[in-house]
C-alpha cells in the first residue's frame, strides 16, 4: 500500500500564531491516526502490508514423500507473526525453509510464494516458537528458535539436508534433521549436546543441577531439547 505524503506550506512571515501552532499539532495527530487507521484496515483485510513482499520468488523444492519435507514441522501454511524491516506484522502464512533458512509467505491474491529478504527480518513466530535473528562469531548467523529466554537463554539451530538417492531408476528424495542446542551464559555461547555439557556450564551449581535432574527425572535420551531447558531453569532458579 502506497502511503501519499503530505506537505504543509512552509510560513514566509516571521510571526505564527499560537492558533496556527495548534492547528498544526490537531492536524499531525489527526493524519498519524488516520496512517495508523489505513495500516490496520489493510492488516485486518490483507494480514499483510505490501511492504513485505519485496523478497523475490520462491519455488518449492521437489519432495517424493508427503511426510517428507524441507520445512519447520508442517507442510501446511502456519499463521504467525514477523518483525520485519523495522515493522511488526500480524497473521501472516509463514513457512520456514530448514534447508535455506528462508522464511516464506503467500501473496493475498494468487497465492505464490515468496521469500522474504533475509536481512530484513528481526523475528518471527510460528508453530508456538519463537525463531530470533542471531549472529556471533562463535555460531552461524541464521534464525535461532528460542526454547528458554531467562537470563541463561536456550536456543536450538533446526537444520535439514536435502538428500537424493536413487534405486532401480527411481530417486527418492529426503530432507535430514539436525538440530544444535546453545545456551547464552554471561554473553557467550555453548554448544551442549548432553548433561555433561549443560553440567559444565553451569559449573558453579554442578553439584545442585545433579541433584535436580536426578529429582525431575531428566532423561536427556529421550528428550534432550526439554531437559536443557529444564536445567537452565534451575540453574537461573538457585541464583542469588
Amino acid at each position: 500500500m502506497e502511503m501519499k505524503k503530505i506537505l504543509y506550506p512552509l510560513c514566509c512571515t516571521c510571526f505564527i500564531s499560537s492558533a496556527l501552532l495548534a492547528q498544526q499539532a490537531v492536524d499531525t495527530s489527526f493524519h498519524t491516526a488516520s496512517l495508523q487507521h489505513a495500516k490496520n484496515v489493510f492488516n485486518s483485510a490483507s494480514g499483510i502490508q505490501s511492504h513485505l513482499y519485496n523478497g523475490e520468488a520462491y519455488y518449492e523444492q521437489r519432495q517424493t514423500s508427503e511426510d517428507d519435507f524441507p520445512y519447520f514441522q508442517t507442510i501446511d501454511w502456519t499463521t504467525g507473526t514477523i518483525h520485519y524491516d523495522g515493522d511488526y506484522y500480524e497473521n501472516v502464512p509463514i513457512l520456514f525453509d530448514l534447508t535455506t533458512d528462508d522464511v516464506i509467505t503467500e501473496l493475498p491474491r494468487n497465492a505464490a510464494k515468496v521469500k522474504l529478504v533475509n536481512g530484513k527480518i528481526s523475528s518471527f513466530t510460528m508453530e508456538n516458537r519463537t525463531f530470533i535473528k542471531l549472529s556471533d562469531p562463535k555460531i552461524k548467523s541464521g534464525f535461532y528458535g528460542l526454547l528458554y529466554s531467562g537470563p541463561s537463554k536456550v536456543y536450538a539451530r533446526y537444520e535439514k539436508r536435502r538428500q537424493e538417492r536413487i534405486s532401480e531408476r527411481t530417486i527418492t528424495i529426503s530432507f535430514e534433521p539436525k538440530t544444535r542446542y546453545y545456551i547464552l551464559k554471561n554473553g557467550n555461547y555453548f554448544q551442549v549436546r548432553s548433561k555433561g555439557d549443560v553440567l559444565k556450564v553451569f559449573g558453579d551449581k554442578k553439584r545442585e543441577l545433579k541433584q535436580a535432574a536426578q529429582k525431575n527425572h531428566l532423561q536427556f535420551n529421550k528428550n534432550r531439547e526439554q531437559s536443557i531447558v529444564k536445567l537452565a531453569e534451575l540453574y537461573d532458579s538457585i541464583q542469588p
